[in-house]
């Protein structure tokens, strides 16, 4: 597959959808879904750095955009991840905002994503990340993407090795705050040239791309 010679696509809409989730655009009526599956659930915060969302209002508030950045950089892309039925289940993000046009570094899509305890174990954040990693490659013209997970979130590192990354084990992790724990992390990729699409995802999906 050959990288894209022009700028890269931007999209003004997604909808992506898998065998058993769908990914739809963030909007500021999804946080009344999204707060209660991560709001001081310790069991979800203790393997991210982020510190979760302080209250409803500025989860609200963080939710009225699914795209933001632009111009000279990349733009970050922002999905609440549903059940077939409409549940919300949880939330990932495909971020390009570390690549800046004209830089000659590669562009490297990093995602990242939470995932409501009641769904855990049933694949469905594999699937939700295979997407992802389709919309990068296919779509987005990514060389590649990356993501981390720390040291002890074996389940993380589970859902990043089954959607096709590999563990980059020459990176020196650092020690990023977590709750006032000093924490290592693993660092994934999948580059371009060792990217193959999965069998059936998407399976269907509805996307509009800037002129």
């Amino acid at each position: 597959m050959a990288p894209f010679e022009k700028d890269p696509p931007v999209l003004l809409g997604a909808h992506l959808e898998g065998p058993r989730v769908r990914l739809t655009g963030q909007t500021s009526a999804d946080a009344e879904d999204c707060f209660p599956l991560v709001h001081r659930v310790d069991a979800i915060l203790d393997m991210l750095v982020w510190d979760g969302p302080e209250d409803l209002p500025s989860m609200r508030a963080f939710f009225a955009d699914w795209r933001v950045g632009g111009g000279d950089v990349g733009y970050d892309y922002f999905f609440v991840v549903r059940l077939a039925d409409g549940r919300v289940c949880g939330h990932c993000g495909l971020r390009f905002s570390g690549w800046s046009r004209g830089s000659g570094a590669p562009r490297l899509g990093n995602i990242g994503y939470w995932m409501g305890t009641d769904f855990w174990g049933q694949g469905l954040m594999t699937e939700a990340v295979e997407l992802l990693v389709w919309l990068a490659f296919d779509v987005l013209a990514a060389d590649g993407v990356e993501a981390s997970c720390m040291e002890r979130n074996a389940g993380s590192a589970r859902v990043l090795e089954k959607a096709g990354l590999v563990r980059d084990h020459a990176f020196v992790p650092g020690a990023p705050s977590a709750h006032g724990h000093e924490v290592c992390e693993r660092r994934y990729e999948l580059l371009r040239a060792d990217y193959a699409p999965r069998a059936g995802v998407p399976v269907t999906h509805t996307l509009e791309l800037e002129d």
